[in-house]
């Protein structure tokens, strides 16, 4: 699906919906900084980032009607699909969007193709059946950003938006959010940064309204799953260390300790900084099995993939 290529007129009207949408912005940010003249030569944060917007999509665009070396390609367009049930749907949540808010932080501005793609699909399927046969599922529809609300329902259902006075997202910001400025800590350089960041909804009754409008929300889902036999989980044998596997630790851990000692500067060496993670996942192998680190380690019965083995023909063989 998402490797499949899209009709060039049906791409070029997305995009061009979509520039439309970020040149109203532009304007509206120039107007509210009282500039005139050209977006590009603007010095304003925000109207920077909004013009490399546009060329991007603009560029987007250039490839995507480039119908070089297409002459037998079967677009989605062609395929006489009329329905998408897409699940996972979080998957495509980064989704490009215009916004004079570019100064605020927790904001994902993050965008793909497949995203990208799949609403242009999803926008065709809604044309063609006038609005219906779209579906979404997903378990985390918010994981990181309060934009993420607005963009599974743009996904869903962008007319829920507009009946709600909410199509772009500057307006959804404005209507359920609020932005706080505060202090915090920057890390990288250990000094205090005021910053405008996306605190909390507000208005919840409305945004309960509009989220309950294209989504149902199930809180406790009985998907059928079958129960247990006995009433409880089967607890995993607990076996003891394989004296190879003893020293191995230790051998792991002195290098690990190597790499702590070294300064801070050296730890960040492209020889070194690698050590913990690659030391990490050496030391997950070696518990399942030492032949997991050297083929040539003897088959131990204790380890914990013969172990595993020996419990799973023991569970056969009582079923059976």
């Amino acid at each position: 699906f998402n490797t499949m290529a899209d009709n060039p007129a049906a791409v070029r009207k997305h995009i061009d919906s979509e520039l439309a949408i970020l040149e109203e912005t532009i304007t509206a940010a120039m107007a509210e900084l009282g500039e005139d003249g050209d977006p590009a030569k603007s010095k304003n944060l925000t109207v920077k980032q909004l013009v490399a917007q546009r060329d991007d999509l603009e560029e987007r665009l250039h490839e995507a009607t480039d119908t070089t070396h297409r002459d037998d390609t079967i677009y989605f367009q062609d395929m006489g699909i009329d329905a998408l049930l897409v699940d996972e749907a979080h998957f495509y949540k980064r989704l490009n969007f215009a916004t004079k808010m570019e100064t605020v932080a927790g904001l994902d501005r993050s965008t793909s193709n497949r995203a990208s793609n799949l609403f242009l699909r999803l926008n065709g399927i809604r044309e063609k059946t006038g609005g219906r046969n779209v579906v979404l599922a997903t378990g985390t529809p918010i994981t990181n950003t309060l934009a993420e609300i607005w963009t599974m329902i743009r996904l869903t259902s962008p007319k829920a938006l507009a009946d709600f006075g909410v199509s772009t997202f500057d307006q959804f910001a404005n209507a359920f959010t609020i932005t706080e400025k505060k202090w915090e800590l920057h890390k990288a350089t250990n000094t205090l940064k005021e910053r405008n960041r996306l605190r909390s909804f507000v208005n919840g009754h409305g945004l309960a309204a509009l989220v309950r409008s294209v989504m149902d929300v199930q809180m406790d889902l009985d998907l059928g799953q079958p129960k247990v036999k006995g009433g409880k989980m089967i607890r995993g044998e607990e076996s003891p260390r394989p004296p190879a596997l003893t020293a191995y630790m230790a051998h792991l851990k002195t290098l690990y300790e190597q790499w702590a000692a070294l300064k801070g500067i050296e730890k960040m060496e492209k020889s070194n900084k690698a050590i913990p993670a690659v030391l990490y996942g050496i030391t997950g192998a070696a518990t399942m099995d030492m032949r997991l680190i050297d083929p040539n380690a003897p088959d131990d019965p204790r380890s914990k993939v013969n172990v595993a083995i020996k419990n799973v023909i023991n569970f056969y063989n009582q079923e059976a």
